[in-house]
């Protein structure tokens, strides 16, 4: 008699469990200098058709309602990978360029795109104060990214989107008072800042998805970036360190002993100066790619995964080295005599993540 009442009361326990059913599915991608069309170089890189159709693919498999995209060209590259079922924004530094983002320039933006059903509940804003003046160590200036991004209003909950591509170089604390990064630090703590401001102005009760490049290494609680946002205790990251399979490490050792033959003997100044290079592992990015949630409703469900591609490198030309502002190789460690050298990952040295949030029934 005992165990049926265990039993009845098991049964109208999972009777009252609440299922959810899935609302909308967010992805973010850093794609790696996409040009308007193939076979067309931009910052460096020269995509196939092969290229252009193995990131398209990827997008219509993972379906997103909404897709935050960094590093493309214009907005030729985005509908070249989309189609024509979303509907597309850049940012304002693209829309105002010479050539209205229309064709490329050589620079790089960040947009947003959403399903054509959504028309009704999206609203597109610009974060333009993100797109400050950067002077770097050699005293060149140029204006970094800026942000654009949407509201959506799903079942009575606006979700403020935007899309961001942070500063590079300086991924960690270590970096922030190293001579050679230190400008980028500055940069990149000027933005922080500023998407800080940005937050304190979206309404309390609206829920924020910070989505994109980060450039940051924000699982690090000793973080001070980290520190600086999460002053919220609703603040969350997505994926977890346990769903990034981006690039993993086997993959790349596969080739690198070849990669760096290729390069010793690509670039004379290796050998003459004993220098030995050290080829850029694209797993070093599988951890500055984020969602970041706040004030998300209690009556949502989330899942969040990073996309493992099986992806190509390789060094083209004499591939990069880090160099000098007299143009002469870096050496960044010195006692082994090194100096990265870069080669170019496809689809992307980036992987896509995603983040679906689902509404309880």
């Amino acid at each position: 008699m005992i165990q049926e009442i265990v039993i009845i009361i098991l049964l109208n326990l999972s009777l009252i469990q609440p299922s959810y059913s899935a609302d909308l599915k967010i992805m973010s991608w850093n794609i790696a200098n996409l040009a308007g069309k193939p076979d067309t170089s931009l910052r460096g890189y020269k995509r196939s058709r092969e290229d252009y159709l193995a990131i398209a693919a990827l997008i219509k498999k993972q379906d997103p309602d909404v897709i935050a995209f960094q590093k493309l060209g214009s907005i030729p590259a985005a509908t070249a990978i989309l189609g024509d079922d979303y509907i597309i924004h850049f940012e304002t530094r693209c829309l105002k360029n010479t050539n209205k983002c229309r064709d490329d320039v050589g620079d790089i933006y960040t947009g947003i795109a959403y399903k054509k059903k959504y028309k009704k509940q999206v609203q597109v804003f610009q974060i333009d104060d993100l797109a400050i003046m950067h002077t770097d160590e050699c005293g060149k200036n140029h204006q970094v990214r800026g942000s654009v991004g949407l509201k959506i209003l799903i079942d009575g909950q606006n979700y403020w989107i935007p899309s961001l591509h942070m500063k590079a170089a300086c991924k960690d604390n270590k970096r922030e008072n190293h001579k050679d990064t230190q400008d980028d630090c500055d940069t990149q703590l000027r933005q922080y800042k500023i998407v800080q401001a940005w937050m304190k102005k979206v309404p309390i009760n609206d829920a924020i998805i910070l989505t994109g490049d980060f450039n940051r290494r924000l699982f690090k609680k000793t973080d001070s970036i980290r520190q600086m946002l999460f002053n919220q205790k609703t603040m969350r990251l997505y994926p977890s360190k346990g769903k990034r399979h981006c690039w993993e490490q086997s993959y790349f050792d596969n080739y690198k002993h070849r990669l760096e033959k290729e390069a010793i003997i690509n670039n004379p100044n290796f050998k003459k100066f004993n220098i030995k290079p050290v080829i850029y592992n694209p797993k070093y990015q599988n951890s500055v790619d984020f969602m970041l949630t706040i004030n998300m409703p209690k009556n949502i469900s989330l899942s969040s995964k990073q996309v493992l591609m099986q992806g190509l490198y390789r060094l083209t030309d004499t591939g990069t080295t880090l160099r000098n502002c007299d143009g002469s190789v870096k050496v960044i460690f010195k006692v082994k005599r090194e100096t990265f050298t870069f080669g170019k990952a496809y689809p992307s040295d980036h992987c896509p993540i995603t983040l679906t949030i689902s509404q309880q029934n």
